[in-house]
């Protein structure tokens, strides 16, 4: 990941954080992903970067959600992917169930 990138999407998941109410975990995780991704090794210990891939296993709403953000953020994934997502790595953009511009639970996407 380049820096230029890097930057776009902190500064996108930064915005999306404050305007969307109880996604809040999901886009700290996600910041947090971008970081380890654009830093390597250098940014946390491989022990943290072990918990946060496991806390989507996690039954708290706030915990998973932090580690399906992590998830998307190291692979710098546009940070669009909804919540309730649990398929095709949660990219809308190329998963089988999208038709007509909708996801699988009919809500307008960006194919981008």
């Amino acid at each position: 990941m380049d820096k230029a990138k890097f930057e776009h999407e902190m500064n996108k998941a930064e915005t999306f954080k404050n305007l969307e109410p109880g996604r809040d975990s999901y886009w700290l995780g996600y910041m947090r992903g971008l970081r380890r991704a654009y830093h390597g090794e250098n940014f946390g210990t491989d022990a943290e970067h072990a918990l946060h891939l496991q806390a989507v296993e996690m039954d708290d709403r706030d915990t998973w959600q932090r580690g399906m953000g992590y998830r998307d953020g190291l692979q710098g994934n546009s940070s669009t992917a909804k919540d309730y997502c649990t398929q095709n790595a949660r990219d809308c953009r190329t998963c089988s169930l999208v038709s007509y511009g909708r996801d699988c639970m009919n809500n307008s996407i960006d194919r981008g």
